[in-house]
């Protein structure tokens, strides 16, 4: 929990700071590409089960903590988001729908805040609901949608993907 509100504090504060009017800011521009590629590829992944045969390095990890709250950051803050999510407005609720991340896995951590809805809803068929510290990882090739989300909440997302190199090819 104390690093879950960490990553909010700071996500608001380069928010605030930078001025920025999306809502995702890239744990590049957090100054944490470092720490969250070394928890994704020591920690996180090692932890499900990832024993693929390639070693870390062979990875690279890119990623965000997003906001999708329904209410501003600060006094002039306006939610949008990257172009390529679709995501759909119905009043205050939000919600992704069905789409496959361009990545070898995501890694989704639920940082917290006050909310309701947003679980996880693989193939159509199982739904995971979001808890506050906890993380979701699948493969980026598989089908998913946000179902509706109310009010104020935080993620860390984090895309896990292979080196642009031609040893690792056989693995896509």
């Amino acid at each position: 929990k104390p690093m879950c509100d960490l990553l909010i504090r700071e996500a608001k504060r380069c928010a605030q700071h930078c001025r920025l009017k999306l809502g995702q800011i890239s744990v590049e521009k957090l100054g944490l590409k470092e720490a969250m590629t070394n928890l994704a590829l020591n920690c996180i992944l090692p932890s499900v089960g990832w024993t693929s045969g390639v070693s870390a390095g062979d990875f690279e990890v890119d990623g965000s903590v997003i906001y999708d709250g329904d209410k501003p950051l600060f006094s002039d803050f306006k939610f949008s988001c990257d172009p390529a999510d679709k995501w759909e407005f119905d009043g205050s609720e939000r919600s992704l729908p069905t789409h496959k991340d361009d990545s070898y896995y995501t890694i989704n951590m639920c940082l917290g805040d006050d909310f309701t809805g947003g679980s996880v809803l693989f193939e159509n068929a199982v739904e995971i609901e979001h808890q506050i510290c906890r993380g979701i990882v699948h493969p980026g090739r598989m089908t998913h949608r946000v179902t509706p989300c109310k009010g104020q909440r935080f993620n860390l997302i984090l895309f896990v993907n292979l080196r642009n190199n031609k040893a690792n090819r056989h693995l896509l």
